[in-house]
């Protein structure tokens, strides 16, 4: 990504920051990361159109579960501060 890109503290609590158990399944927050930020430019490459909000998918070890859950995520590309491009990931009901 060639822009300053952001998540809302709901998605680093909820999505990001792995549990105990998942932590001790090899889970970590760098790597949480790394795959939304992959799976996020996947999904950009098959968007059709030039539309500021997108949402994708991201499979999520959560609790000592045996399979991970699907998460749906929101990304939104806006100006930021400095009216320069940002993209915010974040939950589908966030604003």
């Amino acid at each position: 990504f060639h822009c300053p890109m952001a998540v809302t503290a709901a998605v680093w609590a909820e999505v990001i920051e792995p549990d105990e158990k998942a932590q001790s399944n090899g889970q970590s927050a760098t790597g949480r990361l790394w795959d939304m930020l992959n799976l996020l430019r996947h999904a950009i490459r098959k968007a059709e159109g030039d539309k500021p909000e997108l949402l994708f998918t991201m499979l999520v070890a959560r609790g000592g579960k045996v399979r991970p859950e699907r998460v749906e995520l929101k990304s939104m590309a806006g100006p930021g501060d400095n009216a320069e491009l940002v993209i915010t990931v974040m939950l589908p009901h966030e604003d």
